[in-house]
């Protein structure tokens, strides 16, 4: 029951705005309309005075000014017709605009938001992988299962472990994000295998964003990781993750 006085509100607000616009392009309209018969009239006078003045008294500067008004006229009585058409129509027809508007304004803003969140969470899963990475190596090669593993492994690591301070600053930094590591699912069943004698890791599924995201066209998108440091946005009309990881992400067990 509280909705009703609200959208009554909402539409005594969205009427007095149709009407004020309507007001100022009658205002506008008004004052074109003046203009044009104010040139009208001075074009008729500077006619008259043509035809009865002789030929050796036509000012070619009055000549050239008059050819000058005819653009200015054309461009007036344009004008004129348009806010004339406009000035015809309904509010309900105005509100339908207005509602048009509004509507491509928010399918704006949440395309603005989908872009955001999906930078935030690349930058997580990114993180993500430099901490598993490092955990990996710290367990001799053992694959942590969590990311409470990972970071007791991390947190507990000898004070002298090379890179250490950067992963610890990478980790406090993953934590602060809003929901933290918790956006980010270390994939069941993951074998994390040590990189290889030239130091490349193997190309192996580790990672992925634990809830796919909603996109403002409906479909949903899904981050998912490698070893190897590929990362890729997945998007997916009917969400349907589990199908494309059987194909594409063979390391996963398949858990949308």
């Amino acid at each position: 029951m509280k909705l009703l006085p609200i959208i009554g509100l909402l539409l005594a607000a969205a009427s007095a705005g149709i009407w004020s616009l309507r007001q100022r392009e009658l205002n506008v309209l008004r004052a074109d309309i003046s203009q044009t018969r104010n040139l009208q009239a001075e074009l008729a006078n500077l006619r008259q005075a043509l035809r009865k003045a002789p030929d050796d008294a036509v000012n070619p500067q009055e000549l050239t000014r008059l050819r000058a008004l005819r653009p200015e006229l054309a461009r007036l009585r344009g004008t004129i017709i348009e806010l004339r058409q406009r000035a015809a129509q309904s509010p309900e027809l105005l509100l339908t605009e207005a509602k048009t508007v509004q509507a491509e304004a928010d399918k704006i803003r949440a395309w603005r938001l989908a872009d955001e969140t999906a930078r935030n969470m690349a930058e997580q899963i990114n993180a993500g992988i430099s901490l598993l990475r490092f955990a990996t190596k710290l367990a001799d090669g053992s694959t942590p299962r969590n990311w409470t593993e990972v970071q007791t492994l991390i947190m507990n690591a000898p004070a002298n472990t090379p890179n250490l301070p950067d992963l610890l600053g990478v980790l406090e930094r993953a934590n602060k994000k809003p929901g933290g590591l918790a956006q980010l699912e270390i994939v069941p069943n993951a074998q994390i295998a040590q990189p290889k004698s030239n130091g490349d890791w193997p190309h192996l599924g580790i990672l992925r964003e634990t809830t796919p995201r909603w996109l403002p066209d409906g479909g949903y998108a899904r981050f998912y990781a490698w070893l190897d440091w590929k990362v890729e946005q997945v998007m997916l009309p009917d969400g349907n993750f589990a199908a494309w990881e059987a194909q594409h992400f063979p390391s996963t067990t398949a858990n949308p």
